[in-house]
């Protein structure tokens, strides 16, 4: 009888896992990422890498070439193509190739990892962990910063996630072997096929070191070698033709292109033991407000009460140190690049809550969490207070984080309701309440969606450049029918921009060959600032020039120059200079 009804209870549980679309705290995830990410998400102009794959993507719709990353015809050997398909999609759904259409795939991405997370989690936790796993993850601080730009990161994280979480989670509930292993498999080529061999590396160390140390048996069944067939064969759909169209060795160079870049050789011994030392930090800070909780794993007690989270833990834990040992070797990684694994540090500090929280039957296990929402508490009150200092006083009135009135009394508003909210929910420390645990969780996370979405933007756009007005500016100056060239490949925020506001492409020109007025059939051209001085086979006038910064600057780093070729006989009055002229 008793067995029975055990048997009962684990059907029932079971099932109330598989319901998470009737869970508020699913649709709560929901409106919390749509409401950070999807507002302002074209607020600061494009930066970084941002435009040069939403320039690969175009060239893609435009040759109909899916296979080799082009940049004006030349092969772009640096990463795997699945980022610029993902935009190629999004430019065919919404006919439009902008700002927005570029970082959709990055916002859509985040999105759809959240979620997973909340799904997945709740076949390893409850109510109460899968929701505080999906907050954790879209409100660290790095997520916030690259999850709604259009660089690589938002998509591999999705499919990192995809494969390690989605193999613990079939692992864990019993799924079929071939299930399992082709879960995990599949999505590790999908996340190689995003950024190179990052995500499969991630995948087979952790699961490989996993099952030799805890299930070898799992490990050598026939059934994972179905799981390394479809691995193959997802990325031989690509590798293929690719081969054929570009050529064994710049299919390589596309593969492990940035990963050897990364990897300096001639760098001084202290200079990597230092880098060794910080990085582990830089990498904690990074998942900030979250990843404090991560230290709660230094109280026995917390470990001791994980139970049947043990095993699940352990292969986090092995996954994110599977990903922190190639960094730690690369002296010049950033604590972006660790942010696939990410989503193991949610679901690690959500068991942590869910140890202290859920499950506890001891005080002083519910102390890590209600102290840690005390700390919290006393930052996001430090915060306001700061953001009104650097407003209000006039000595700090030029300060990057000065804000509007509308602003600093917003902010304030959104701090003291998070504080009463965790103030709730440490007050009950001895009669611990689901719903305040969610209430806390969630406030936290809005408040750091809040700081990123009006503050950080705000001081952002208080420095940042408007290359989309200069380019439309400089390029009123042209005829409309004229062609545009460049002599090698222009900076791609410049080639963004130009088709952005009226749709020319910039073709490439061999200025050489076309020196003579016979021969040319283009008049104007444009050149990158660090190719100048250059001496160029012709007499001509400059045009216009455009910053191609990240940030304001009177006097540009980079810029682009648009120049007109002269005509023989035509005379100037005065020699180009070929320096920037606002």
């Amino acid at each position: 009888m008793t067995a029975t009804s055990d048997n009962d209870s684990a059907i029932s549980a079971t099932r109330e896992r598989l319901r998470w679309w009737r869970e508020y705290e699913f649709w709560a995830l929901l409106l919390l990422v749509v409401g950070v990410y999807f507002t302002r998400p074209t607020t600061l102009s494009l930066r970084g890498e941002e435009s040069r794959w939403g320039n690969i993507a175009r060239e893609m719709l435009q040759s109909g070439d899916f296979i080799a990353p082009r940049q004006q015809g030349v092969v772009f050997a640096n990463r795997p193509p699945l980022t610029n398909w993902c935009i190629a999609l999004s430019m065919t759904i919404t006919g439009k190739f902008d700002a927005l259409t570029v970082r959709l795939p990055t916002l859509v991405s985040t999105l759809l990892t959240t979620l997973m997370l909340y799904v997945l989690g709740r076949r390893l936790l409850s109510r109460t962990g899968a929701l505080v796993a999906g907050s954790a993850y879209a409100t660290m601080g790095q997520v916030l910063q690259l999850g709604r730009h259009a660089e690589s990161e938002a998509v591999l994280t999705l499919f990192v996630t995809a494969s390690l979480v989605g193999w613990l989670a079939c692992y864990r509930r019993g799924a079929a072997p071939w299930i399992t292993w082709c879960v995990g498999y599949g999505f590790a080529a999908l996340a190689g096929l995003a950024k190179g061999p990052q995500g499969p590396v991630y995948f087979f160390g952790a699961s490989w070191l996993f099952c030799l140390a805890f299930d070898r048996a799992f490990w050598r069944r026939r059934e994972h070698l179905y799981g390394l067939a479809c691995f193959v064969a997802v990325l031989c759909i690509w590798q293929v033709p690719l081969i054929y169209t570009a050529g064994f060795r710049d299919a390589m160079r596309i593969w492990f292109a940035e990963t050897t870049g990364h990897i300096a050789i001639a760098i001084p011994l202290a200079t990597r033991l230092t880098h060794a030392a910080t990085f582990p930090w830089e990498a904690l800070g990074c998942m900030l407000p979250w990843s404090v909780l991560l230290f709660g794993y230094g109280h026995r007690s917390v470990r001791d009460a994980l139970g049947d989270l043990r095993r699940p833990a352990q292969f986090l834990a092995i996954a994110m140190v599977i990903g922190l040992l190639p960094l730690l070797i690369a002296v010049y990684a950033r604590g972006r690049y660790y942010m696939p694994l990410y989503p193991c540090a949610a679901l690690l500090v959500a068991m942590v809550v869910e140890v202290c929280v859920v499950r506890a039957k001891e005080r002083s296990l519910h102390l890590v969490w209600y102290r840690y929402l005390k700390g919290a508490s006393l930052v996001v009150v430090g915060a306001a207070l700061f953001i009104a200092a650097v407003s209000i006083l006039p000595s700090w009135s030029q300060h990057p984080f000065a804000q509007s009135p509308a602003v600093v009394a917003g902010f304030a508003l959104a701090a003291a309701l998070t504080v009463w909210i965790c103030r709730r929910e440490w007050s009950r420390s001895s009669n611990p309440s689901a719903a305040t645990t969610h209430w806390a969780a969630l406030s936290l996370a809005g408040f750091c969606g809040i700081a990123y979405t009006a503050v950080i933007i705000n001081s952002l756009l208080a420095r940042s450049g408007d290359p989309r007005h200069d380019v439309q500016r400089a390029i009123a100056k042209l005829p409309s029918e004229a062609r545009l060239v460049s002599f090698s490949t222009i900076h791609h925020l410049f080639a963004f921009y130009v088709a952005d506001v009226d749709g020319r492409t910039i073709e490439r020109a061999d200025p050489v060959a076309e020196a003579d007025s016979v021969s040319r059939t283009w008049e104007y051209f444009c050149i990158n600032s660090t190719e100048l001085p250059r001496q160029l086979p012709f007499r001509w006038e400059q045009v216009a020039t455009v910053s191609v910064d990240r940030n304001h600057h009177e006097q540009p780093k980079e810029y682009v120059l648009i120049g007109r070729k002269l005509s023989a006989g035509e005379t100037i009055a005065q020699e180009p200079s070929g320096k920037f002229v606002r």
